[in-house]
Parts: C-alpha cells; sequence; structure tokens
C-alpha cells in the first residue's frame, strides 16, 4: 500500500475514534448525572471537549484536511457538528454550580453600636 495512502487512512480512522471517544466520555457524563455525581460528570464534559478540540483543529488545518475526500470531509463536518450540539446539550442540563455568597462578618464595634452599648470602656 502506498504510505501516503496508508498515512490518509489512519488520519481519517484517527478522528473517528476521537469522534467515538467523545461520544463515550458523553455517555459517562449523562450516567454520573443521572446518579447524582455532578463533578464527576463535568470531568466527563471537560473531556468530551478536548476531544472535540482536537477534532475542530484538525478539520481547520490545511495539512490535514487536503488529505480528505470532498465525501469524507463532508461526513467529518457533520459529525463535528453532531458532537458539537451534543456537548452544548449536556452542558445545558449540568447544574449550576453554586457559589456561596461571602460570609458577612459583623465586627464586635457594630455589634456592640447595634445592641446600643458604647464600644467605648
Amino acid at each position: 500500500m502506498d504510505p501516503h495512502a496508508e498515512t490518509d487512512r489512519l488520519r481519517v480512522e484517527f478522528l473517528l475514534t476521537e469522534f467515538n471517544l467523545c461520544l463515550t466520555f458523553l455517555e459517562v457524563a449523562r450516567v454520573e448525572l443521572d446518579s447524582g455525581g455532578p463533578d464527576h460528570a463535568r470531568r466527563s464534559l471537560g473531556d468530551a471537549e478536548k476531544g472535540y478540540q482536537t477534532i475542530h483543529r484538525f478539520l481547520n488545518d490545511r495539512k490535514h484536511i487536503d488529505h480528505l475526500t470532498a465525501e469524507q470531509l463532508a461526513s467529518l463536518h457533520e459529525k463535528q457538528r453532531t458532537l458539537r450540539q451534543a456537548i452544548d446539550y449536556m452542558e445545558s442540563a449540568m447544574p449550576r454550580v453554586q457559589t456561596k455568597p461571602p460570609a458577612t462578618s459583623i465586627s464586635k464595634k457594630t455589634r456592640t453600636q447595634r445592641s446600643g452599648r458604647s464600644h467605648t470602656n
């Protein structure tokens, strides 16, 4: 087999494997979220996003896409759109991280003033 043809085949195989891995991360995120593990779900969703970014870089780099047929490129772009939608949907399903409001600390002087006593002794 021609070495360039083999490289091109492996390039497509890599991208398809990366898509499948991202889908697996999304499924893990869904299961974790359903079982009450939002932190683990966020981590898996983050892994899916990293995979998506890898795919995005490949599909926007001329040195890679110049070796793909028009059909392969169209199919990969469609998979990329579908993956983006799935990631965005999962992100929308994640509970928002609750941040605690800063604790209000009332100084001794303020407490004393509120109670009507003078702070000076």
